[in-house]
């Protein structure tokens, strides 16, 4: 194995994603909390873990904050502390690398990461202005701008730049519902066609229906602990050796394509960057970094190597030698 482990998971849970009506978000994350639990028989998880990080967008479609330590409430972790991480559709993300961090401080042993979201309380045009307050308001949302639109415009630039068709996005619509339709748990197990895809209703073009994700129900969690403690646990354990994360501009103008995520590739690198070290005792300090001539930009997107999976709507800060706008004199 290439590079010394920072975290070990010992044990990962899911719930059933869907429309679950009557159920909450803190019952769908005890319904994940216990998966991963029965799959560990030697942990004791009141006893044994000792802090939980919890990912969530938005409290706004129960109308509940404090979400961290309800959740966890729920599923019986006491009196382990409980932290809400929101970083829009890479708060789960984010989590897990808090808790890759918590691990690697020294801080704790055994740690939950978790990710839960309970949106169909509220209807489709609630839940796209609810999504859409993770995007700036005064220069995105004052203009109407959603999530479907926002990435109906890099779609197109796409387009533009390298000739990508409707067909070619249309397929990934497919791949992504035949993988759905082998998991017991996804929300549409249904296989779709390039033809119904490239028919379904439009939503923001050239994006259409089979192309946006779906507003779901759901909850996931898995259990980290020290690298030299996880043959004690479990016999089925997966190392998590590399972990990175970056940011860009956050409002979509400023960047310099929109055919790319910088944020995502800075992150890989950084990821990467703990695969090859043969000692992962530390993360990147600033005189390892490249000079970042700009501070304080929002929103970040993570990366880790533990599957492969790109968690991310961040932006890569740009090179910019003036300010584009001021918004302190920018009134509503």
């Amino acid at each position: 194995m290439r590079g010394k482990p920072l975290a070990t998971i010992i044990s990962a849970g899911v719930s059933k994603f869907g429309r679950r009506e009557g159920v909450y978000a803190r019952e769908l994350f005890a319904e994940a909390a216990l998966s991963a639990f029965h799959r560990v028989e030697k942990l004791d998880p009141g006893k044994d873990i000792k802090a939980a990080f919890i990912g969530q967008m938005s409290e706004a479609y129960e109308h509940q904050a404090h979400t961290a330590p309800i959740a966890a409430s729920w599923a019986g972790l006491f009196p382990a502390p409980a932290m809400r991480i929101e970083n829009a559709c890479a708060s789960s993300g984010s989590a897990l690398r808090c808790g890759i961090m918590a691990i690697m401080s020294g801080l704790y042993d055994i740690v939950l990461v978790g990710g839960v979201e309970k949106m169909t309380n509220q209807p489709t045009p609630e839940v796209t202005g609810i999504l859409a307050t993770a995007s700036d308001y005064p220069f995105e949302q004052w203009n109407g701008m959603t999530f479907p639109g926002l990435f109906a415009l890099m779609a197109t630039a796409h387009m533009h730049e390298y000739g990508t068709t409707e067909e070619q996005m249309a397929a990934v619509a497919v791949k992504n519902h035949k993988n759905g339709a082998l998991n017991p748990n996804a929300h549409m197990q249904k296989e779709v066609t390039m033809d119904e895809v490239l028919k379904s209703r439009l939503v923001s073009w050239p994006l259409k229906l089979y192309d946006c994700s779906l507003i779901t129900d759901g909850a996931s969690v898995v259990i980290l602990t020290k690298p030299k403690l996880a043959k004690k646990l479990s016999d089925n354990y997966v190392h998590i050796i590399g972990t990175g994360q970056a940011q860009d501009t956050f409002c979509l103008h400023e960047r310099e394509s929109l055919t790319t995520v910088k944020a995502a590739k800075t992150a890989a690198q950084e990821c990467a960057h703990y695969r090859d070290r043969s000692s992962p005792g530390h993360f990147l300090s600033t005189r390892e970094r490249k000079p970042d001539h700009r501070q304080g930009c929002q929103d970040s997107g993570a990366r880790s190597l533990q599957d492969g999976r790109r968690s991310t709507k961040g932006h890569q800060c740009r090179r910019a030698p003036r300010l584009l706008h001021d918004r302190r004199n920018y009134r509503l």
